[in-house]
């Protein structure tokens, strides 16, 4: 029973799915063992997903690397897998996102209704038309984006979010992460790797991060956070 309850299923194998993955398994072999050596043997991590390999989107070399990896971690990786069923959990309806990033919603009539003044963006808020990845670089962009047209008021008046790839990164645990590059069409852009693997890609996508909070003061206490985690371990409550 205990290991069955300690088995962690996810399913997809993209950034966010393998992210998780990578912090599960950082989590429990860092801390958790520690604590509670006696479940040692009893946990177990499955990442599943359809395509052959996981994180399709970088290139194969580095989605084969990234597969080896957190293999050697202990992870359970099964590509080429489908979701037959699911056992709990309340079926969800599916909303529709427009242009403006405005809510759609079906009314009892079956008639498509804007909601002026509400809006959604994020991984699960994806527009059927040029949806832009499901990344935290695209949820940032998209954040930006719907701040500024709010305050100018002209989000009826401007174009369309239109995503810009800054490249791609996904941690794949024990302090190492992935990142790839987009093609630079710049003359600067030939002096730059193509992509980066090992801690050298971890330390970029750590600095990612921390550039992406708000304020200074959020930056500080996330790269105070991430050093006293670093040195002590995370705070894990008996």
């Amino acid at each position: 029973m205990k290991k069955w309850l300690l088995h962690f299923a996810i399913v997809g194998a993209g950034p966010t799915g393998s992210e998780l993955a990578a912090s599960i398994r950082d989590l429990i072999a860092l801390d958790f063992n520690k604590r509670y050596p006696e479940l040692k043997d009893l946990v177990s991590i499955s990442l599943y997903d359809v395509a052959p390999n996981i994180l399709s989107m970088f290139d194969e070399k580095l989605s084969q690397y990234a597969m080896k990896t957190m293999k050697d971690e202990g992870i359970d990786i099964r590509t080429a897998h489908h979701v037959e069923s699911i056992r709990w959990g309340h079926r969800a309806t599916k909303d529709l996102i427009s242009r403006t990033r405005r809510v759609q919603v079906v009314d009892g009539k079956g008639e498509t209704v804007v909601l002026p003044d509400v809006f959604a963006i994020g991984d699960n808020a994806t527009p059927e038309l040029a949806p832009p990845p499901a990344t935290a670089q695209a949820t940032y962009q998209e954040a930006k984006w719907l701040a500024s047209r709010l305050g100018k008021g002209d989000i009826d008046r401007s174009p369309p979010f239109s995503f810009k790839s800054l490249g791609v990164m996904a941690y794949i645990g024990d302090s190492r992460a992935l990142m790839q590059f987009p093609d630079q069409k710049a003359a600067w852009g030939k002096w730059l790797p193509r992509d980066l693997t090992g801690r050298v890609a971890w330390m970029v996508w750590n600095s990612a991060y921390i550039t992406m909070s708000m304020s200074w003061k959020n930056k500080l206490r996330v790269g105070i956070r991430w050093l006293l985690n670093r040195i002590f371990g995370k705070d894990v409550t008996k």
